[in-house]
């Protein structure tokens, strides 16, 4: 009887915890498509990919603290968007789909660990709940590459630590770097 409650309170538990995630996800795709709920550093890299998209050198002809990868990336839609609101849904869209991709990351890493579904979801649960994941995250901003690239550092070097080969932490410093 007792074993019978243990199993209903982790079945409740891990209910929960999934409705948890659904409501986290549903709000940050909602954020997603949501214009106002933007913060100035969409705006701010938009302006810096289309000075790219114009000749203008980073660091040299304006001034930026991030890495310029993300305004490359994102420079050529402005041959073939003309609005800025148009571009700015781009720049989310490849934001979402880098930072779903952060849950890769975790799957990978959670199994590596020894871990199981149930622990790959309530990882994803602690992962999600973090203020700054719902507020930056699907921002277009280079934070969202750099936690992708981090969680794939980190998967990378668990890797090695597990197996010695070089080519794991050849990636393991690859991603770090790109991060």
């Amino acid at each position: 009887m007792k074993n019978q409650f243990k199993k209903l309170g982790l079945i409740c538990f891990d209910a929960c915890v999934l409705g948890g995630i659904l409501l986290l996800v549903s709000s940050l795709m909602w954020n997603l498509f949501h214009l106002g709920a933007g913060g100035f550093d969409d705006l701010e890299h938009e302006a810096s990919a289309w000075f790219i998209y114009n000749g203008f050198v980073p660091y040299r002809d304006f001034f930026q603290h991030h890495h310029p990868l993300l305004w490359y990336i994102m420079a050529p839609f402005f041959h073939f968007l003309n609005h800025p609101i148009e571009i700015y849904r781009i720049g989310r869209i490849m934001s979402a789909i880098v930072f779903l991709g952060g849950f890769f990351w975790i799957k990978n890493i959670t199994l590596l660990l020894g871990g199981n579904t149930r622990s790959f979801l309530y990882s994803v649960f602690i992962y999600l709940a973090f203020p700054i994941t719902m507020g930056n995250y699907l921002q277009n901003r280079p934070d969202t590459y750099m936690v992708f690239c981090a969680l794939g550092g980190l998967y990378f070097w668990i890797r090695y630590t597990k197996n010695h080969k070089t080519s794991s932490l050849i990636f393991c410093y690859l991603f770090f770097f790109f991060s």
